[in-house]
């Protein structure tokens, strides 16, 4: 988290959700006034996939040593305006993603088999929520997606061994 006062990223509509292509991301956090913005990026592979702490032991990712060395940069260069934030604090923490294609997988696990998934959204899940609760409803309820088409999230790929992947996913 950090603050930056320069009055074309603090006020209105000043800065979107950015994804930059080294896999730095950043976003407003709370109301333009505040001035205050997450930043994060991906520290590196989980070798093992087991999502255990050792991976992040001794790595200096929640200080802001590693936001200067890795981050500070890109970020300025992406929005001149952040030369000149302040770091207000840090985390770290696995991302949590299927090893498959690293996507979601959405609908019904066979077909009959009455159990469905919603599952695999890596953090984007409060982002999809309304739009899959409804898609699952629907399949659930009429046995078919009706309002929007997520059958290429299906668990069938997997089966199939057919990987849905986007280009830019961080």
């Amino acid at each position: 988290v950090f603050h930056c006062p320069e009055a074309e990223v603090a006020e209105g509509d000043g800065v979107p959700m950015v994804f930059d292509p080294s896999g730095l991301w950043v976003r407003r956090e709370g109301t333009p006034e505040a001035g205050l913005f997450v930043a994060g990026m991906a520290v590196g592979e989980d070798p093992d996939c087991e999502g255990v702490a050792e991976e992040l032991e001794g790595g200096g990712v929640n200080d802001s040593a590693f936001f200067e060395q890795h981050m500070w940069e890109p970020l300025a260069n992406r929005i001149p305006a952040f030369e000149n934030l302040r770091v207000q604090g840090g985390w770290h923490g696995f991302y949590d993603f299927n090893k498959f294609d690293e996507n979601a997988i959405i609908g019904e696990y066979q077909e009959g088999s009455r159990l469905y998934f919603a599952a695999g959204f890596s953090g984007h899940g409060i982002q999809h929520c309304p739009p899959v609760g409804r898609a699952i409803s629907e399949l659930i309820l009429e046995g078919r997606y009706s309002t929007i088409d997520l059958s290429p999230f299906g668990y069938n790929r997997v089966l199939q061994n057919v990987p849905f992947t986007e280009a830019v996913c961080y």
